[in-house]
């Protein structure tokens, strides 16, 4: 199966990493230490690696792609790595996007 890595332990992380578990291998990465231990089992129980308090090498190598959160600033240190590796990188909205052939409607702004 194809290698995934979604950025960010979010809701949004959290329901691209269950949509995508269907046809990828979805590793998910997190930097803050402190999260929902129960969510994190519950995705481990879907098949889902799940990592937390790092971004370590062993998730970013051999990712096809990766799907971040807007949250997550472009000039972080998993960016820099993910772009040492040429690794394409897509956002949340995106890959909603490019996974549905319904009319899509973005508003952006505050």
């Amino acid at each position: 199966m194809e290698k995934v890595l979604v950025l960010g332990l979010s809701k949004s992380g959290i329901s691209a990493a269950k949509f995508l578990s269907k046809d990828y291998d979805v590793y998910l990465t997190e930097y803050k230490k402190d999260v929902d231990l129960e969510q994190v089992k519950e995705l481990e129980n879907l098949g889902i690696k799940v990592e937390y308090g790092s971004h370590s090498d062993k998730f970013i190598e051999g990712a096809s792609f990766v799907v971040t959160s807007t949250c997550i600033p472009p000039k972080s240190d998993i960016f820099k790595r993910i772009k040492e590796r040429d690794i394409p990188v897509i956002s949340e909205i995106e890959l909603a996007y490019q996974s549905t052939d319904a009319p899509f409607v973005v508003i952006t702004g505050t």
